[in-house]
């Protein structure tokens, strides 16, 4: 995420922050010029201890409660495919990587956007 506000503020861009899952825990307005990536350290700080999904991994020979576990997380990930799917054919733009994956592929693909003239 920092990686891609730097990026973004050097290329005279705005950058804002929204913390949330079932609430929101910060909010940083969008706005642009030099040192505005310092302001978004502070409101990630509370929200980053927050996160955390978990993928069981669907073995045979599970007992029933890991069974149901990671059968309902197998639903949800097909939910997130089709949401996905759905926001990229309305015209949205998305990125789905894992977490340690996100800053390089971020700035990757608004690099990318601002090439093709998209934003």
């Amino acid at each position: 995420m920092f990686m891609l506000s730097y990026v973004a503020l050097r290329r005279n861009d705005q950058v804002g922050l929204m913390c949330f899952s079932d609430r929101i825990y910060a909010l940083v307005p969008p706005a642009g010029g030099p040192g505005k990536t310092n302001r978004l350290v502070p409101a990630n700080a509370p929200a980053a201890t927050k996160s955390g999904f978990r993928t069981p991994s669907a073995n045979r020979g599970l007992p029933t409660r890991q069974f149901y576990t990671a059968a309902a997380a197998a639903d949800i990930i097909t939910w997130r495919h089709r949401v996905l799917a759905d926001l990229e054919m309305s015209g949205a733009l998305s990125l789905d990587v894992f977490p340690e994956d996100l800053s390089a592929s971020l700035a990757n693909r608004y690099l990318d956007v601002k090439a093709r003239h998209l934003l």
